[in-house]
């Protein structure tokens, strides 16, 4: 966010528009990546979508080396075994 950075001035709608585009991001994230068989682990989810920011970060940043394509919850993921460069 850079409302603090940039010396925004937002009104309440607008904060309360970005807080509820902020929050569906964070609920379609979990669902995407918390699918189970049976149930969609919230938990999973966040933990899931966390590492793959911070893996788009790594890759954007020029940190990672390889990517090794391997699967989460039947999908496959480009981001989930990273070379780290060191």
């Amino acid at each position: 966010m850079s409302q603090n950075s940039m010396r925004y001035n937002w009104t309440r709608e607008e904060v309360d528009a970005k807080l509820k585009q902020i929050m569906t991001d964070i609920h379609n994230n979990c669902i995407e990546y918390g699918k189970g068989p049976d149930y969609n682990n919230y938990v999973q989810g966040a933990n899931i979508a966390g590492f793959v920011k911070v893996a788009d970060a790594m890759i954007a940043q020029r940190c990672i080396l390889s990517l090794n394509k391997t699967a989460i919850n039947g999908k496959q993921h480009p981001r989930t075994k990273l070379l780290i460069r060191g």
